[in-house]
């Protein structure tokens, strides 16, 4: 079946694990990616592994040339309802398709009546992806991974961190998790079981998790909801290899030290392996860091400068391809899945 072009709008730099990764999008050819004038991202080009996207704000002019409009509001960047309507008129106007992040995959099975309150058994191998910030690339790494293992010839399961998960094949982070009428332990349960259906259903050799927010206070003012989604996950499904996604800071090796032995004792997750992002917490962002915390982007060249033993130990850059190579390799040696 031909695939359908697809035009991304509003593009904003947390889309782009997907675009790096469009091969996992089956059903859809990206086409065009679009950016709001003012974001300061049009023009910039997005490399993948089999070539390069061009950021533009020519809205108008993209969607002559494609079949569905893939509306991206994913809360990174705030685009004002009054563009936005004006934008899905335009698609609607001209006759196509609209996509929007929704929720719209559906498991056959459900869990029995007896069995509502019960924890079920997994016996799958559980990746984790957690994070101790915002901005330190957790979706990335999910893609990839899912990517490689699934160009390996492997049935991979995905739970992502985030919205989206449906257009990459996996699921989105389950809405049940943020419904403020159930408990921690109810949202614990119906995690657990979300875990075991998607396992029968799919039958995969692994499931990728991916877990919202960061999994530890920051710092006295960045709390990060105290890692309460990673309590609640951790107590669902057990992880057999967990990935730290971390800022970079100055005292990072000390730091990553002193947060692997808090989230062992705290969730029973050892690390296995760090990614570290080219983003420094911004200190001095008072209004943002009131707000979640706010974070400054530096180059791979300030980090191999910094961290002089990237990429030959525990500490990776996975935005890199042949990293993530790396890691699957070494997962599935961990695993016992290698040859």
């Amino acid at each position: 079946m031909k695939k359908k072009k697809l035009l991304v709008y509003p593009y904003s730099r947390s889309t782009e694990p997907f675009i790096k990764y469009h091969d996992l999008i089956k059903d859809y050819e990206i086409q065009a990616l679009v950016s709001p004038k003012g974001w300061g991202i049009a023009g910039d080009t997005i490399d993948t592994l089999d070539g390069a996207f061009a950021v533009t704000d020519k809205f108008e002019e993209e969607l002559k040339r494609c079949d569905v409009v893939w509306f991206v509001e994913d809360g990174t960047c705030t685009l004002s309802q009054t563009i936005l309507d004006q934008r899905m008129d335009e698609a609607k106007r001209a006759g196509r398709e609209m996509l929007f992040f929704q929720k719209e995959r559906t498991l056959k099975y459900q869990i029995d009546a007896p069995y509502l309150n019960r924890m079920l058994g997994n016996e799958v191998p559980v990746i984790s992806v957690i994070g101790n910030f915002r901005d330190t690339n957790k979706m990335e790494v999910q893609l990839g991974l899912r990517y490689e293992f699934m160009k390996r010839g492997y049935r991979v399961s995905s739970i992502f961190s985030s919205s989206g998960g449906e257009l990459a094949g996996g699921y989105s982070f389950p809405d049940f998790m943020e419904d403020p009428e159930l408990s921690a332990a109810q949202k614990t349960v119906r995690y657990n079981q979300l875990v075991k259906l998607i396992s029968v259903e799919e039958n995969p050799d692994v499931i990728i998790i991916g877990v919202p927010g960061g999994v530890i206070p920051y710092s006295d003012e960045l709390h990060n909801d105290f890692g309460i989604y990673a309590f609640e996950i951790s107590n669902a499904v057990a992880s057999d290899f967990t990935i730290l996604c971390s800022l970079y800071s100055p005292n990072l090796s000390w730091a990553l030290e002193s947060e692997k032995e808090i989230i062992e004792r705290k969730f029973s997750w050892e690390i296995g392996a760090v990614h570290v992002a080219p983003y420094i917490w911004d200190r001095d962002d008072d209004i943002g860091n009131n707000n979640g915390g706010m974070t400054i982007e530096v180059d791979d060249a300030f980090l191999y400068k910094k961290l002089p033993d990237l990429d030959q130990g525990e500490i990776w850059n996975l935005r890199k391809y042949h990293n993530i190579q790396r890691l699957a390799d070494k997962i599935m040696e961990e695993l016992g899945g290698g040859d």
